[in-house]
């Protein structure tokens, strides 16, 4: 049986009602994020979108480096809410991360959900500044239901302070595991 607790410096979602919503690396479909809005606010949520200066023309980034940085930085250091979630993994992360590393941490935990190439992110979050974030879906996973609806109520009930401690029972794949 593996127990790991919810830390008590993570923001609650029930009380901040809003969320930053951030893509950067793949881009989305205004269609997309639509469907991600809508999804969040199926479950009471308000998202901050960044006001992007013009329309994105990269077919495999959301926008240029210093535009993702710019939406990131939003998140970081804005004040609107201290729960940041990515719509999507993919490449280009990476490339904001030297930006990233010369910076200043965000002066409130903020708390980072996403997974695949936002582990860089996660990495930099925790190792570099010191803050906690949940390795967890991408929203547009969470609106499409391409992950099972009991992970995505799960992971909901965790930001929302409903579960406070996350319980697996997990088997070894051998004896000496």
């Amino acid at each position: 049986q593996l127990k790991v607790n919810r830390p008590k410096i993570w923001p609650d979602l029930q009380s901040e009602k809003k969320v930053y919503l951030i893509s950067p690396a793949y881009p989305n479909s205004d269609a997309e994020i639509a469907e991600m809005v809508l999804f969040l606010r199926s479950r009471d949520v308000e998202t901050i979108l960044f006001d992007f200066p013009n329309k994105n023309t990269d077919p495999f980034l959301a926008h240029s480096d210093e535009i993702r940085l710019a939406e990131l930085r939003n998140a970081l250091y804005g004040n609107e809410s201290n729960i940041i979630m990515v719509t999507r993994g993919g490449y280009g992360l990476s490339r904001l991360l030297p930006q990233l590393l010369k910076s200043d941490p965000p002066q409130t935990n903020k708390l980072l959900v996403g997974f695949s190439d936002i582990t860089s992110l996660h990495l930099l979050c925790n190792n570099h500044w010191g803050l906690s974030s949940l390795h967890g879906p991408t929203l547009s996973q969470c609106a499409k239901g391409s992950i099972n609806k009991e992970s995505v109520d799960h992971l909901f009930n965790i930001l929302n302070n409903q579960s406070k401690t996350l319980s697996y029972s997990i088997t070894p794949l051998n004896s000496l595991a």
